[in-house]
């Protein structure tokens, strides 16, 4: 997924696209991390320390441009905004759409780096939990049925791709 995204920058402008890629993922995830402030704290000034320390850690972890949780990162920012969202919001029934986001961004963040996928993994155990907890049969299968849903829509294109070119083995050892 890495290098698809390269060559779509690539595409774009041979000297920039990349770059302008990298910067449309900052921003992305650069408001999502002030959203889940704003989930915690309701001082919008005091919310956008949020953002300030998010790029401190995102400056120390970039070292030199080329890894790809930088494009992964906004699609898990999402999924934890959904996450925090539902779980701050205290309702009783989790919507599917939401579980739609998080076995697409699973599906993503397997095809960057397998261990990038493991908080929305967390954050998916923590909800089926809940879900169970509650009683609310219906709607985890109406979750689980998102989740697959999103899942296969991400990680199907990829895995035919390299089944079609007898390379599934180094598509399965590269992620």
């Amino acid at each position: 997924l890495t290098f698809l995204i390269y060559a779509v920058g690539w595409k774009l402008n041979p000297e920039n696209g990349i770059f302008v890629l990298q910067c449309i993922a900052l921003w992305i995830s650069s408001v999502f991390s002030y959203l889940i402030c704003k989930q915690f704290i309701s001082n919008k000034y005091i919310a956008l320390i949020g953002i300030l320390s998010f790029w401190g850690y995102f400056a120390l972890v970039i070292d030199e441009g080329g890894l790809c949780e930088e494009f992964n990162l906004p699609i898990l920012m999402i999924s934890t905004y959904l996450t925090t969202h539902f779980l701050c919001s205290k309702k009783d029934e989790h919507p599917p759409q939401y579980a739609f986001v998080y076995g697409a961004t699973i599906a993503m963040s397997f095809c960057f780096r397998a261990t990038n996928c493991i908080s929305v993994c967390g954050a998916v155990f923590v909800i089926a939990i809940l879900l169970i907890k509650g009683h609310h049969y219906k709607n985890l299968v109406l979750n689980i049925v998102g989740f697959l849903l999103g899942f296969g829509l991400f990680f199907t294109p990829f895995f035919v791709y390299f089944a079609i070119h007898g390379a599934l083995s180094d598509f399965i050892w590269g992620t």
